[in-house]
């Protein structure tokens, strides 16, 4: 606020000044440690730094992905660190004890749980930033309804996840008051935030967001998807000459997908096809690859959907799709099919 068009490394070079010559003054209200530089490198990477760069970002609405993934760790350092730090502090007891001391195996299996509640709530989060431009944060916002990915089966999947994650932290932490966090976060999104941000889409996106709240629930998610009449059908490239390619259209068709169509690669109407695409037709890049096959999964229920968000995630889908392309599975170039055009007339003089 104080310096919105300086040079960050400027303005992070000035606050370090003023940390170095303010903070030796405040003694004895301050007590310096012989390595408290240290500290202040640390806080100095990753507060300050941070900070600038996410406030920067958003004032100038660039950076989109870093900002996402900025406002993500924010979210996993509140969720599992700050607030029990919290709950710790103001109701002392075993603390992270309660946790590391328990054996390894049930470490490991309450990890991959609270890992597997947060994937709804990673991939919403993705979704706002690849179809509707924007982030969660209500002063950052999407640009553009979303109705694609989980949101097709349910309106609040971020806010679902985390309170089973907060929820399902506090019973591997062993604390009540953590456990009561999230029914606590709970009640808090029932009521003020889904006023609020009700009264906020309505504003925004008018109709669409009526119709989507008539069809989609808040909490309990939809078996099947939900496909908007004003929007047309996605389409799913798969290409007729190759085998593997063939048995995969059959599996789609054979399980009804919704919102959907199935085409042959061959008649891709621009451009020569290498991988399975999916064009979604709003607006939004088509996506190749593992990532064209997980949004089509998103079509067909919501145990699928759940594993094409999976399998979306950034990292997971560049390694299976480097671990399919190393196993035969890689781009194989589809020509498109040659399009005959009506002959040129040409009067004999």
């Amino acid at each position: 606020m104080a310096f919105p068009k300086t040079r960050i490394d400027w303005t992070a070079a000035l606050f370090l000044v003023l940390d170095l010559l303010a903070m030796p003054l405040c003694s004895p209200a301050v007590v310096l440690g012989h390595r408290w530089l240290i500290g202040e490198a640390v806080a100095l990477c990753l507060v300050l730094l941070p900070a600038l760069l996410l406030a920067r970002w958003t004032l100038q609405d660039t950076e989109l992905k870093s900002r996402v993934v900025l406002q993500v760790l924010v979210f996993v350092g509140v969720f599992l660190f700050l607030i029990p730090e919290i709950a710790f502090a103001l109701r002392p007891g075993a603390g992270w004890a309660a946790f590391l001391d328990t054996p390894p195996t049930f470490r490991n299996i309450a990890l991959q749980c609270i890992a597997l509640l947060a994937i709804p709530g990673v991939s919403a989060v993705q979704e706002l930033e690849l179809k509707g431009g924007g982030t969660p944060i209500p002063y950052d916002p999407p640009k553009h309804l979303v109705v694609s990915g989980l949101y097709r089966y349910i309106a609040n999947p971020m806010q679902l996840s985390g309170v089973l994650v907060m929820t399902a932290w506090g019973g591997a932490l062993r604390n009540p008051w953590l456990v009561a966090a999230g029914a606590m976060s709970f009640l808090y999104r029932l009521g003020i935030a889904h006023w609020d941000e009700g009264e906020d889409m309505k504003a925004r996106f008018g109709d669409s967001w009526q119709t989507y709240q008539r069809n989609i629930p808040n909490w309990i998610p939809r078996l099947r998807p939900w496909q908007s009449a004003e929007r047309p059908r996605s389409l799913l490239y798969v290409a007729e000459s190759c085998g593997p390619c063939t048995q995969l259209r059959r599996w789609f068709e054979a399980r009804g997908a919704t919102g959907l169509e199935i085409v042959a690669a061959e008649d891709h109407p621009t451009r020569d096809l290498s991988r399975i695409t999916y064009d979604p037709l709003d607006g939004s890049d088509p996506e190749e690859g593992i990532c064209g096959f997980a949004r089509g999964l998103e079509h067909i229920n919501l145990g699928w959907a759940l594993a094409g968000a999976l399998l979306r995630l950034p990292g997971i889908s560049h390694l299976i799709q480097i671990l399919m392309d190393g196993s035969g599975l890689g781009p194989q170039l589809i020509p498109r099919r040659a399009r005959s055009s009506p002959a040129l007339s040409c009067p004999i003089k």
